[in-house]
């Protein structure tokens, strides 16, 4: 696809959420919902801008998570919704706006997931509400470290002196006491 003309815009910022054991939720706001006119399918727009590479964010949203919870979104959430029929579903279009000081550019890349990759988050999704509901029981406050992130935003994170020491645990505390409150969960309305 490489214009409007190729899709029809059907909602813009839908929410949609997946129930799970023990009042879980799996929640997500897209971009847009639409249809591609070539194939008749049902797709998740994502927008993403970048400043790093075109090449490496589109290669980065071939195998991001984000873009499989959305796939799984639509095939479940959306699907009971609008009693859109699984066949009818095909994945997330996205939308990559790379720009420097010198150049823009611009690539839309078609993201599909197989059944068996949407069976595989979805076990990842319960696998993570085990954990946290074991966590939850236990008197412990060390969690299990996420490797995937510590380069986000193209620099190390501040916190991986901490994640790759041997504090013990009452040390842990003193440092989690200085946790901003936007990285406790705390939520705005902006």
């Amino acid at each position: 696809p490489s214009g409007e003309k190729d899709f029809q815009v059907l909602e813009v910022e839908k929410p949609l959420a997946l129930s799970f054991p023990y009042s879980f939720q799996y929640t997500a706001r897209l971009d847009a919902v639409i249809r591609l006119h070539s194939t008749g399918k049902l797709y998740s727009l994502e927008h993403k801008t970048t400043g790093w590479s075109l090449r490496m964010t589109e290669e980065n949203l071939q195998t991001s998570n984000q873009v499989t919870g959305q796939h799984l979104l639509l095939l479940e959430a959306y699907y009971k919704e609008t009693n859109t029929p699984p066949k009818e579903i095909g994945g997330v279009l996205g939308n990559i706006l790379y720009k420097n000081r010198s150049r823009v550019d611009f690539s839309r890349v078609i993201l599909e997931r197989s059944n068996f990759q949407l069976e595989r988050y979805l076990n990842q999704v319960h696998d993570a509400i085990r954990e946290i509901r074991i966590k939850e029981a236990s008197s412990s406050s060390v969690w299990r470290l996420n490797r995937n992130r510590c380069r986000d935003f193209n620099t190390l994170c501040e916190y991986l002196p901490l994640c790759e020491s041997d504090f013990p645990e009452e040390e842990f505390h003193r440092y989690a006491q200085d946790i901003p409150e936007w990285e406790k969960g705390a939520t705005s309305d902006a």
